[in-house]
């Protein structure tokens, strides 16, 4: 259990849900599929659920995908320009870390893929370098209830 001092901490309600700040909304933690879907008219298809062209912490630009079967796992697609995932990585970085501090993990996955992670008790902020069919990035919001 946290302090009532480190549950101060929690930067951008991230206790409670992710805050999707331009739509007014809070996307709850352990909400089902059907729930969230009730959440600011997003769109839908038959695996996933979207908010695109939202912000979140303090007017970061991104779209955000949660998956159906997936309970407490957002995955973030933000929208800055590069030209290469590694480019992206370190833009994305450096944007996470000018808003929530320096990451509480850093890491290097297998084939030297970068990864860093900023925890608020159960909740992570992750980003990090992945391959399938090319080098992507991946940025989640997740909470292990």
């Amino acid at each position: 259990m946290m302090s009532s001092q480190a549950e101060a901490l929690v930067p951008f309600k991230l206790r409670d849900g992710l805050h999707l700040e331009s739509k007014g909304l809070l996307l709850p933690w352990n909400a089902s599929a059907e729930e969230l879907a009730k959440y600011g008219s997003p769109q839908e298809d038959r695996h996933h659920i979207f908010w695109n062209g939202v912000t979140i912490f303090d007017g970061l630009e991104v779209d955000v995908l949660c998956r159906r079967q997936s309970r407490n796992v957002f995955e973030i697609s933000h929208r800055l320009q590069s030209n290469s995932a590694r480019d992206e990585f370190l833009a994305l970085k450096d944007e996470l870390a000018s808003r929530l501090g320096a990451p509480h993990e850093s890491a290097s996955l297998e084939a030297d893929y970068p990864k860093v992670v900023w925890r608020y008790g159960r909740v992570r902020v992750s980003l990090l370098i992945a391959d399938r069919f090319g080098e992507y990035v991946s940025f989640m919001v997740s909470n292990r209830l």
